[in-house]
């Protein structure tokens, strides 16, 4: 007699939408918002040390915790440089530190806390019909 032990049963988790955990609805707020945190980034800052650059609504790397902008292009003579590790780059970048902080301004995050409260919205919404 052969018999297998499997290491559990897979459970199905049903979306809000209609669709199940992997197979959502055109239009599901779940699955923009998976989309929009596939987007984001958390590269190890050089100056800080956080886990917290991003791309910010400049367009330069920057840090969510000191607020050091970083860019690639060579913008300013005589910039420190240094060396962010982006995954979505096929090699390490280097950077130069912009001489101005940031302003904390990450359009993809504002994305994300508005899909976020969305999703909250639409659940409590389903949850009274």
């Amino acid at each position: 007699m052969n018999m297998s032990m499997s290491s559990g049963q897979r459970i199905i988790v049903r979306c809000m939408c209609g669709g199940t955990r992997d197979n959502h609805e055109p239009g599901c707020p779940q699955e923009r918002l998976n989309n929009l945190v596939t987007q984001q980034r958390h590269i190890r800052c050089p100056k800080c040390g956080h886990p917290a650059v991003g791309v910010n609504d400049d367009d330069f790397y920057e840090c969510r915790d000191c607020h050091t902008q970083y860019t690639i292009a060579n913008m300013f003579e005589n910039a420190e440089r240094e060396f962010l590790d982006d995954p979505r780059a096929s090699d390490i970048r280097a950077v130069q530190v912009h001489p101005l902080k940031g302003t904390g301004k990450f359009r993809l995050d504002k994305l994300i806390d508005e899909a976020r409260a969305e999703l909250v919205k639409a659940s409590k919404k389903k949850r009274r019909h």
